[in-house]
């Protein structure tokens, strides 16, 4: 018969055994997103069907991955990849509010500027990092300095509870 302390002794050990053994998440995932990633840089369109179904499953899949990667982390450090998250996260909402104007108008002027459409790959490039780019420049830019006028001007009130 065992007691509730010894099988308390043996759970870490069980967790050290399952972390060790999810070494293979990252290649795995890395090898579902990259056919993807090729075949519409090079000539698959949006609404093309292996986009349409197979290709989103393995976006869905890959970012789940990553995901449980992140959560699931041996140290207290974030690493790279969880600075990198933490940062888009912490801009998540400047860059909701900027990534439709980035697609209606900078791709449709791009493309007008250019004179042709550009291969759907460059354009979820250019439609990924023009949404980062420009909901992380307006935040900081429009959305910070204001919430800071706001604290100022009309402080919150469980603050002042609090002390």
């Amino acid at each position: 018969m065992t007691t509730a302390s010894t099988r308390a002794d043996r759970l870490p050990m069980v967790g050290e055994a399952r972390r060790q053994d999810r070494w293979w998440l990252l290649p795995l995932s890395i090898l579902m997103i990259l056919p993807l990633i090729l075949c519409s840089m090079a000539f698959l369109q949006e609404q093309h069907f292996w986009i349409m179904t197979l290709g989103l499953t393995m976006v869905y899949l890959t970012f789940g991955i990553w995901l449980m990667l992140c959560l699931y982390r041996n140290s207290d450090k974030t690493g790279p990849l969880g600075s990198l998250l933490a940062k888009v996260g912490f801009y998540s909402y400047s860059i909701y509010l900027w990534h439709m104007p980035v697609k209606d108008w900078g791709l449709k002027a791009l493309e007008h500027y250019l004179k042709h459409p550009l291969p759907f790959g460059w354009v979820l490039l250019i439609y990924l990092g023009g949404s980062l780019f420009l909901g992380i420049a307006m935040g900081k830019l429009i959305e910070w300095p204001f919430l800071r006028l706001r604290d100022r001007y009309f402080p919150s009130r469980s603050l002042s509870a609090a002390k």
